[in-house]
């Protein structure tokens, strides 16, 4: 079930139907993160001073001549007395690749579904949205989702090719799903690498990461699996979801979704319960647990992107992986903004600074194929 943030601020303000209170109270009952996220808006929004809700023109008109696809967007801004401005932007939309929201910006298209594998045997296949069959691999479309995934199967197989490490990589722009041969299922952000086998052998399965990925981990009590995430810092688990990132270089952040993980850093065993995340200093090797935003966390994998009380410089960063553009900050300061922003990773670029801007707290220009924002 889909619930639009329009319906949400209606039931917060008071407005919405006995319908749609149903359908609210019935999505926040799948899942103990969107009862958490609701309470949490309950909490936000009841401690505000003001309260706007805008649509522009342009999303009126499209959704008069387009109103199977019509998308909805919703912008929020708030000030609060005893704590600086923060900014939240809301955005569910189903885009339309021709729209703009500035005339002087051109359409920069979200990410696509890219990698390259190279084979240990020194074969690199170029792998896309499109299904395809090869000896022990093949790409196919997951039924829920329709993602394109490679598909390890090497069935009762038998040869020291299969136990070599081979390599996938993502992209910037672009992002994967992988199913390894004894079930685990993967998926790879944007700039993330992983080896693997395409068949483990011994009392481990083995793989390496670098980048972001969330990992859906095959039970096997007799096998446990191991991520490296370098060569000081590894995670064991049995069965479990987890997400890893290590974007940072000197920090890397493991998450827990269920289940149970050891971290490991330098010989030093932490367990990590569901719900936190464990995040390793590779510089002077501390370890520290805390709670974790799973919603936030898991966002990527989900299609989406939700930040909260972030900097625009973090958010920026963040988009520059998914997005192919340039942006430049002409004022130091504004990196500083925060902001709460929420939408789905098939809104264009140009949307998202455009919903921004309409804040009032910047300004943005495109020139020298870059966007300036001041």
């Amino acid at each position: 079930m889909e619930i639009g943030w329009d319906q949400i601020i209606r039931l917060i303000n008071g407005k919405a139907d006995d319908k749609e209170k149903k359908q609210i109270a019935d999505w926040a009952k799948e899942d103990e993160h969107r009862k958490r996220f609701l309470k949490e808006a309950f909490e936000f929004y009841s401690k505000e001073e003001e309260l706007f809700i805008s649509y522009d023109d342009t999303q009126r008109a499209w959704n008069k001549v387009n109103p199977v696809r019509r998308r909805r967007t919703v912008i929020f801004k708030y000030s609060s007395v005893a704590a600086a401005l923060v900014l939240l932007i809301t955005v569910l939309t189903v885009l339309n690749p021709f729209q703009r929201f500035n005339d002087n910006l051109p359409h920069f298209k979200p990410g696509e579904e890219r990698a390259t594998l190279a084979l240990a045997g020194e074969s690199v296949v170029e792998l896309g949205a499109d299904e395809k069959n090869l000896r022990n691999i093949s790409v196919v479309k997951e039924p829920a989702s329709k993602k394109a995934t490679l598909v390890i199967d090497v069935k009762d197989r038998a040869s020291e090719e299969l136990y070599k490490l081979n390599e996938i990589v993502v992209p910037k722009y672009a992002e994967y799903q992988i199913n390894l041969e004894e079930g685990t299922r993967v998926w790879l952000n944007s700039e993330t690498k992983m080896q693997f086998p395409l068949k483990f052998s011994g009392n481990e399965r083995v793989v390496h990461v670098s980048g972001e990925a969330y990992f859906q981990v095959a039970h096997n009590p007799d096998k446990p699996f191991i991520v490296h995430l370098n060569e000081s810092t590894q995670i064991k688990v049995l069965g479990t979801e987890f997400n890893v990132r290590t974007y940072e270089g000197d920090m890397s952040q493991s998450t827990l979704i269920s289940g149970s993980i050891e971290l490991i850093h330098n010989g030093t065993t932490t367990m990590v319960n569901p719900g936190e995340s464990c995040v390793v200093d590779n510089i002077t090797g501390q370890v520290n647990i805390r709670e974790a935003d799973i919603m936030s966390v898991t966002s990527w994998k989900n299609g989406e992107f939700v930040f909260r009380n972030e900097t625009l410089e973090y958010i920026i960063k963040e988009l520059s992986r998914w997005y192919d553009v340039n942006v430049v900050f002409e004022n130091e300061e504004l990196k500083k903004e925060r902001f709460y922003l929420y939408f789905n990773r098939t809104t264009g670029f140009e949307e998202i600074i455009y919903q921004i801007n309409k804040t009032g707290k910047i300004n943005y220009m495109y020139k020298n194929k870059s966007i300036v924002i001041y």
